[in-house]
């Protein structure tokens, strides 16, 4: 015990003498607490390893820019709490060297406006910023991976967020409650939506999701009352529970891949939604069963009908479609029966065949069996045609390979293919269902057939409202582009040829006037002179103005009540009585006699 006092009286003296001769500093300014926390400044810290980690914020607030080094140490993490409920401070800027974020590290500061993160930031972990309701932007720096759990929940006035390219992971609920942000882009580098991660975002109006993404989990968007559509696209394999559910204006979601697996629930898709697919998939058959709208998504660029056949020793062949040969050739197998399938939601199909020892059978419809299994009986011809209201703007052509003939030529709406009295079994059999492009060849002949700069400016509004009324593309039946070209070219009966047209075409000028003499009328000999021409004089009023200083007396209507001098000289005004602008002619001489 004596040498033990004798050993700390002797280091107490030693320290002393040293701090008094300057050589040392004194051990009081390394602010070591009872817990092994330091503090410096504004922040109580702990080491780790390559330098420190702040635990605790100490200052008064305000705009705060942590230090990049504490006891010479560089700063590598925000502690967990270091910041928590922080009512004075208003923003932060986080230095480089920073790496992680840890656990509430901001969460309730609920003035916190404006965060800089750096660039040298790989993580922010659970609730680091939950509740921070003044924070209205935030920009997640490139090398951030992981956002974790509820990190940004409950921010409720945050609108922007920007999202790094290396992020991988969004945890669950990592921004649920942001009722004011808007749109957010996912990068290509995240692969799951956790539960959550966006509900209850009620001003979510639109948000694309990468080509990368898999998983959509339960409850990922519940609640976004905003959102109106959404594209699931072809990389994703599931769509958890209710992952949409609350969606009150989600209008259609539309599925990229044909078997995305939907974990069935009433809610996962609100039933006013309209689904978008494929037909057959798991959309089809998750709005089959819940009762959502479906539409076929791209018809024209899918397959939307198939078809198989029954053959003599085979049995059912695997569905063809788009010209596909089902049947065989060279193996003199007879067809038995053929199921034809049309999926698109306005095109429907009917057939029939002509059977060995039976004849023509009714027409069967969608997927039924026509034909005979079981009975060793031939097809021996078909009749196919499209029902619908898409009906129209679609040819069935079909083509069947017959005993002893080979290919038949296409045939097509109903026409019969095979043979009904030679007794000759059809072998195979190739479908096509084709959008029949209308013939726009008269169109836009008519419209090429008018320039504007020919017409009166208010006659020709008039005509444009016409043609915008009965725009027509190749899409269009044909006999909606011939009612569209014939209400075309009707309009261009009312068009007003332009007063400059007129004056230019029509020759008013002073070769074209005969001798004038009194009783003449020079408006009258005007309007004539438009009206030999081959235009409608109806359409202008004509008035004139006298240009020169004769005698000669012309009232007001034209009429000549003398002669004078023996020459008068007027301009003529064409003003279209649809109140389009006016114009004038060149100076006329009269000659008066």
């Amino acid at each position: 015990m004596k040498k033990s006092l004798k050993r700390g009286l002797t280091l107490l003296v030693v320290t002393l003498l040293l701090a008094s001769m300057g050589s040392i500093p004194v051990m009081a300014q390394d602010h070591r607490d009872l817990s092994g926390l330091l503090v410096e400044g504004d922040y109580e810290y702990r080491d780790i390893d390559g330098g420190v980690s702040i635990s605790k914020y100490l200052g008064s607030g305000g705009a705060v820019t942590i230090p990049t080094t504490l006891g010479g140490k560089p700063v590598l993490d925000i502690g967990v709490r270091a910041f928590e409920q922080n009512d004075s401070l208003t923003a932060v800027i986080i230095p480089t060297g920073v790496i992680r974020i840890y656990n509430s590290a901001f969460s309730a500061c609920k003035n916190l406006t404006q965060v800089v993160l750096p660039d040298t930031l790989t993580s922010i972990a659970e609730l680091a910023f939950t509740n921070c309701t003044s924070l209205t932007d935030i920009t997640i720096p490139e090398g951030v991976t992981t956002i974790e759990l509820g990190a940004f929940e409950s921010c409720t006035n945050l609108t922007q967020v920007t999202l790094p390219t290396s992020l991988s992971s969004i945890g669950s609920d990592a921004f649920g409650n942001c009722q004011r942000l808007t749109d957010i882009n996912l990068p290509d580098s995240l692969h799951i939506i956790h539960p959550m991660t966006f509900a209850y975002c009620t001003s979510l109006t639109g948000i694309i999701l990468p080509d990368t993404l898999t998983d959509i989990e339960m409850y990922a968007f519940s609640g976004c009352t905003s959102l109106t559509a959404i594209t699931i696209p072809e990389s994703a394999i599931f769509i958890g529970k209710e992952a949409f559910s609350g969606c009150a204006n989600l209008a259609s979601i539309q599925f990229n891949a044909a078997f995305t697996t939907i974990e069935e629930a009433v809610q996962t898709i609100p039933a006013t939604t309209t689904i978008i697919g494929y037909i057959p998939s798991t959309a089809k058959n998750y709005a089959a069963k819940y009762g959502n709208p479906f539409e076929l998504l791209n018809p024209e660029g899918w397959n939307f009908y198939n078809y198989q056949t029954h053959i003599q020793n085979i049995g059912w062949q695997d569905y063809a479609t788009d010209g596909e040969l089902s049947g065989t050739e060279g193996r003199s197998l007879r067809l038995e029966g053929i199921k034809i399938n049309s999926y698109h939601n306005n095109l429907g199909v009917e057939y029939a065949t002509h059977i060995q020892n039976i004849g023509w059978q009714d027409y069967v419809a969608n997927g039924e069996l026509s034909g005979t299994t079981n009975q060793s009986l031939r097809l021996e011809a078909i009749k196919i045609n499209l029902t619908g209201s898409d009906s129209a703007k679609y040819d069935i052509q079909y083509r069947v390979h017959v005993q002893n003939i080979g290919w038949m030529d296409w045939s097509k709406n109903g026409e019969v293919a095979g043979t009904t009295d030679l007794g000759y079994r059809l072998e195979a059999i190739e479908i096509k269902i084709v959008k029949i492009t209308a013939d726009l060849t008269a169109y836009n002949a008519a419209l090429a057939a008018v320039n504007p700069t020919d017409y009166s400016a208010v006659s020709w509004a008039d005509y444009q409202t016409i043609v915008a009324a009965n725009s027509m593309t190749g899409d269009n039946l044909q006999t909606e582009v011939d009612a569209a070209t014939a209400a075309i070219m009707a309009a261009q009966d009312d068009l007003i040829l332009s007063p400059d047209y007129i004056i230019a075409h029509a020759q008013i000028d002073s070769g074209s006037f005969a001798v004038q003499t009194v009783g003449d009328n020079i408006i009258s000999q005007a309007t004539a002179l438009i009206s030999k021409a081959g235009f409608d004089a109806t359409n202008y009023v004509v008035t004139f103005t006298r240009v020169d200083n004769g005698i000669a007396q012309i009232d007001a209507n034209g009429l000549i009540a003398s002669i004078g001098d023996g020459t008068a000289i007027v301009t003529f005004t064409l003003t279209p009585v649809d109140g389009s602008t006016a114009a004038t002619t060149a100076e006329v001489v009269l000659a008066l006699s």
